[in-house]
C-alpha cells in the first residue's frame, strides 16, 4: 500500500475526536513534523497535552521535548519504523534486535513489540517470562496496548501465576484509555464473570465501545449478546468441551451466571461441569418423556407390542 500522509491524518483526527490517546499523539506528531498537513507547533503542543491527559506516556516525552531538541524522540521513532519494516518483511530476528535495543532504552512501543515477539517466539526464543517483563515495563508507563497484553498473560497464567483480578485491573486501565483490544477484553470479563460480577449489559457496553473503533470480534459479540435468549458462549475450547464436547445439545443451556464472580479458571470450570451435568439430566428427561408419549399413543391406538419407556431418569 502506498503511503498517504493526508489519509493517515484524516484517521488520526477521527481517533483524536473521540479522545483516544494514540490518535491524539499521532495527530500531535503530524503537526510537529508537518506530516500530511502544515507544520504547527502550537497545535502539536495542544494535541500532545490532550494525549498526556488521556494517559499517553509517549506524548509526555514528545511534549517535554517539543521545541527544545526533540531529535532523540524522532530518532527513536525512525529506528522503530525500521524495526517495523523488518518485521513486515518477516525478518523477525533483525526486527527483534532493533526493538530490543530500543526497549532497553525505555522506548515503550518497542517494549510492547519485543514482549509480543517473546510471547510468540518470533525472532527470539519463546519466553513468556520475558514477554511479561517487557509488557510490564511499558504498562507501568501507561501504554494501553501493553496493559491489555499484560492482562491477557494474567488471565491465561502465562509467565505469571493466573490472577483474574490482576488481569481485569490491567484490562480496565487499557480500556479507559480508549484502546479497543482493552475494551474488548474488559467486555469478555463481564461476559463470563472474570473477577467481576457477570453482567451481559456491561459486556455489551464495552464491546460496543471497541466495535465503534472497528474491532470486528467486539461487534460480533455485542450483536450476538443483544439477541433475546442467546447463550453467552464459552471463554475457550476447554470450557466448550467440558459442557458440550461431541454432544448435540437438545436443550437451551441455562448457565448464564448472572451476577456471579469467578476468581480463577478452576472455579469457572467447576461451575460449567456442574451445568453440563444438569444439562445431561434435562436431556435424559426429555428423551424419556418423548418415549413415554410414544408408548401411551401406542396403547391408546390399541397397538400391540408397545414398548414402555422404562423408569424415569
Amino acid at each position: 500500500m502506498k503511503a498517504d500522509p493526508v489519509e493517515a491524518v484524516k484517521w488520526y483526527r477521527k481517533s483524536a475526536d473521540q479522545n483516544y490517546n494514540d490518535g491524539l499523539f499521532n495527530l500531535g506528531r503530524a503537526y510537529e513534523h508537518g506530516i500530511g498537513l502544515s507544520k504547527d507547533l502550537v497545535q502539536a503542543k495542544s494535541y500532545y497535552a490532550r494525549a498526556v491527559a488521556a494517559g499517553s506516556q509517549e506524548a509526555g516525552q514528545a511534549l517535554a521535548a517539543l521545541g527544545k531538541g526533540s531529535e532523540p524522540v524522532s530518532q527513536a521513532q525512525t529506528r522503530f519504523d525500521e524495526g517495523v519494516r523488518l518485521y513486515k518483511a518477516k525478518d523477525y530476528t533483525g526486527a527483534a534486535k532493533v526493538f530490543l535495543k530500543l526497549a532497553e532504552q525505555g522506548y515503550t512501543k518497542a517494549q510492547v513489540q519485543i514482549g509480543y515477539q517473546y510471547a510468540y517466539g518470533e525472532g527470539v526464543r519463546q519466553n513468556a517470562d520475558e514477554a511479561v517483563r517487557w509488557y510490564r515495563k511499558a504498562a507501568d508507563q501507561g501504554n494501553a496496548k501493553a496493559q491489555s497484553n499484560l492482562g491477557k498473560m494474567y488471565e491465561d497464567g502465562l509467565g505469571v501465576k493466573e490472577d483474574w483480578a490482576e488481569a481485569v485491573r490491567w484490562y480496565r486501565k487499557s480500556a479507559e484509555q480508549g484502546y479497543a483490544e482493552g475494551q474488548f477484553n474488559l467486555g469478555r470479563a463481564y461476559q463470563f464473570g472474570l473477577a467481576v460480577p457477570q453482567n451481559r449489559q456491561e459486556a455489551i457496553r464495552w464491546f460496543d465501545r471497541a466495535g465503534d473503533q472497528g474491532h470486528d470480534q467486539a461487534n460480533y459479540f455485542a450483536n450476538d449478546l443483544k439477541q433475546r435468549g442467546r447463550y453467552i458462549g464459552f471463554r475457550n475450547d476447554e470450557e466448550h468441551a467440558a459442557v458440550v464436547g461431541t454432544k448435540l445439545r437438545g436443550v437451551l443451556l441455562n448457565i448464564e451466571p448472572v451476577g456471579r464472580t469467578f476468581r480463577n479458571s478452576a472455579e469457572r470450570m467447576a461451575y460449567l461441569r456442574q451445568a453440563g451435568s444438569q444439562a445431561d439430566r434435562e436431556e435424559a428427561m426429555l428423551r424419556w418423556e418423548s418415549k413415554n408419549r410414544e408408548y401411551k399413543a401406542c396403547q391408546d391406538s390399541g397397538g400391540s407390542g408397545c414398548i414402555g419407556p422404562g423408569p424415569p431418569p
